[in-house]
């Protein structure tokens, strides 16, 4: 029987991901990719229940894609939207990242949009509020956009890209 004191808590899930059941994992640790048993824990009408992962891929420095067993479309994976995620203590083979770290390793990077491309250098990250924010000089100005997880399509750190999808309208100044 799974009981809470031999579970940690690594974070929650965020919104689903694509069609085919995916769901975002908004936390600090990294999966074991070697364990064909994984498992995540979610409190499911009071009743810790495990959940077997099918796959798991990174998503940026904070989230991570997760597909489970036997959970294939978005009407499936919708009731684990928001729900407490714990995984196994025993199972767990490194600690939490340190938060300023991986957001100020992303100066530097190029910073683009699905609609208007290439945008600009990120200059700095201000990260001392809940909302992460990233300095982009666009146009001649410095503009602040948010460091969310629902603007990020993907990060490419060998070629230190991050591909945003941005409102319409977000960058008009």
């Amino acid at each position: 029987m799974l009981e809470k004191g031999n579970l940690t808590h690594i974070g929650r899930f965020g919104k689903t991901h694509g069609v085919k059941g995916e769901i975002t994992l908004v936390t600090d640790f990294q999966l074991s990719e070697n364990d064909a048993n994984a498992y995540l824990v979610c409190k499911m009408d009071e009743l810790l229940v495990p959940f077997f992962i099918e796959d798991s891929r990174s998503r940026s420095a904070h989230s991570i894609l997760v597909k489970l067993e036997r959970i294939d479309t978005t009407e499936s994976i919708r009731p684990f939207i928001n729900k407490e995620v714990y995984y196994p203590s025993e199972k767990l083979t490194d600690t939490p990242k340190e938060e300023d770290s991986s957001w100020q390793a992303l100066k530097g990077f190029e910073v683009s949009d699905r609609k208007l491309g290439k945008i600009g250098s990120l200059e700095d990250v201000d990260d001392s509020t809940l909302n992460v924010l990233m300095k982009v000089r666009y146009n001649g100005k410095e503009i602040l956009l948010p460091l969310a997880e629902d603007l990020i399509e993907s990060f490419d750190m060998e070629k230190r890209e991050i591909h945003l999808n941005l409102p319409t309208g977000m960058l008009d100044l």
